[in-house]
């Protein structure tokens, strides 16, 4: 019952166990703040904002496609098959 660790009392508001402040253990650390000239160009290169949702990139779908495709064994078969009728009517 007494074990709680930050001392609380294990409850919220109306807890009646000691109530002491809670105080973050470090400081978040400060951040360079920004400074923005009017009617210039920035000086500075902050990180881009640039989010992308897509799976595949246009160069990583072929090669991502292609995995997926063959490793199963049915589909490697079925490829083997269809080549050697198309070199067959030759």
């Amino acid at each position: 019952m007494g074990d709680d660790p930050d001392g609380g009392g294990g409850g919220g508001p109306e807890s009646t166990g000691t109530s002491r402040s809670r105080r973050a253990s470090h400081a978040a650390p400060r951040e360079k703040s920004r400074l923005i000239h009017l009617n210039s160009p920035q000086t500075e290169k902050f990180a881009g904002n640039h989010i992308s949702t897509a799976k595949y990139s246009f160069l990583s779908f072929l090669p991502a496609f292609l995995f997926e495709q063959f490793r199963r064994y049915s589909n490697i078969f079925f490829l083997t098959i269809a080549l050697l009728q198309v070199r067959s009517h030759k």
